[in-house]
């Protein structure tokens, strides 16, 4: 599975979507600047969202996943997003718990069944893996691999 096709994100998508990552990195009760950064890049990038739409997101009470769903919807789209959320829950090197149960209600309210979810992150986890290629360090990459159990 292709981590980054291009996909067509509407400015409302994109809304959705940085509203649901938002919801992920605040899900284990603290949002990383390594997180909100990575949010900020993707809403400045795919949609309206300058610097005072970001703050707003922050601010806000986090998106319910059949909310983001009644907005997005099954389809490419939707696998963006749980893709980027598996982006965010692991910026900080690990899927916490409360990451990963929220990823999985989304997962649910978008209609995607636990082994598709397993495929997305499966994917997610190997793209991650790939950045790493060029360390000469195997030890150290061995770890990150097992380290994200693959």
């Amino acid at each position: 599975m292709e981590l980054n096709p291009e996909v067509h994100i509407t400015p409302l998508d994109a809304e959705l979507i940085a509203k649901g990552l938002m919801a992920v990195a605040r899900a284990d009760g603290k949002l990383l600047e390594r997180e909100a950064m990575m949010i900020r890049m993707f809403y400045a990038d795919a949609g309206d969202g300058g610097i005072a739409s970001v703050a707003n997101l922050e601010r806000e009470t986090p998106i319910d996943p059949a909310m983001l769903a009644q907005g997005m919807g099954k389809g490419e789209v939707a696998t963006v997003f749980l893709k980027s959320a598996f982006l965010v829950a692991y910026a900080d090197n690990e899927c916490a718990k409360a990451e990963r149960q929220l990823i999985e209600r989304f997962s649910d309210a978008l209609g995607y069944s636990r082994d598709q979810l397993l495929l997305i992150e499966n994917s997610v986890k190997e793209h991650l893996l790939q950045q790493l290629t060029h360390v000469k360090n195997v030890d150290a990459v061995a770890q990150v691999a097992h380290d994200l159990k693959l």
